[in-house]
């Protein structure tokens, strides 16, 4: 008993030598301070030490530390420190590693809420949340295949061709024009075959043969009417 409580001991010396080497740094002290006048009190020396395992175990500077605990009280109003643990895991995953690159990343988020809820208004969604892997397939159509919002909304438009409409459905949609490197409504027009139109003869088309007709005498329109039944017939008999 007595060596385990030597132990524990040892163990508390060497987190409060931990604490003192790290308040020897100035961004580590200018750190702890931020953090304390975000949340309002005093971080406890247990905090402290879990806040420098998270920068040791998320590879984050004293920086994002602190705009991570600004960001999770001022924006989400959440002073949880396994919120901001979870936050500073998620900056890690994706490769976040100074406050430019945060800023970015939550910018184009809040981009991407606008089409969250641009689909599941359109989709009559309203009476539940999207689920991750639905947000994740529009991130796809947003951040990497680069669709508008009214490319999004021109292919939700075909919702009323299925009976069951899911994210699914119009990802292939998106998919399809992706593929075939259609971006604008304009180039889906443009992928429409044209119509042949023939060209309507001009009213003075019309007259002038109107005129030449009525100049013809009698016999020479027999003699024309009789030219195109030997023509029909040749014509039939090739066939």
């Amino acid at each position: 008993k007595d060596i385990v409580l030597d132990s524990e001991r040892q163990e508390e010396k060497t987190d409060f030598d931990m604490l003192i080497e790290a308040n020897k740094s100035q961004p580590i002290k200018n750190m702890f301070r931020e953090i304390e006048l975000t949340l309002g009190r005093l971080v406890t020396p247990n905090e402290k030490r879990n806040i420098l395992d998270w920068i040791a175990n998320y590879s984050a500077t004293p920086e994002i530390v602190v705009e991570t605990f600004k960001y999770a009280v001022e924006k989400k109003s959440i002073k949880s420190m396994k919120y901001v643990e979870t936050l500073l895991a998620a900056w890690f995953d994706n490769n976040i590693n100074n406050k430019e690159e945060l800023t970015k990343y939550l910018d184009d988020k809040r981009k991407n809420f606008k089409y969250y809820n641009t689909v599941k208004k359109h989709l009559g969604f309203d009476g539940r949340q999207l689920t991750l892997s639905e947000k994740k397939i529009i991130d796809v159509w947003v951040d990497q295949w680069g669709f508008s919002m009214d490319m999004i909304i021109h292919a939700l438009s075909f919702s009323s061709k299925t009976s069951n409409p899911n994210l699914n459905y119009f990802n292939t949609i998106l998919e399809n024009w992706h593929k075939s490197d259609i971006k604008k409504i304009d180039d889906l027009k443009n992928q429409q075959k044209p119509q042949t139109k023939y060209p309507k003869p001009s009213p003075k088309a019309l007259h002038n043969f109107e005129q030449q007709y009525n100049k013809l005498s009698e016999a020479e329109l027999e003699d024309m009417a009789r030219k195109n039944y030997f023509d029909l017939i040749k014509d039939e008999e090739d066939i």
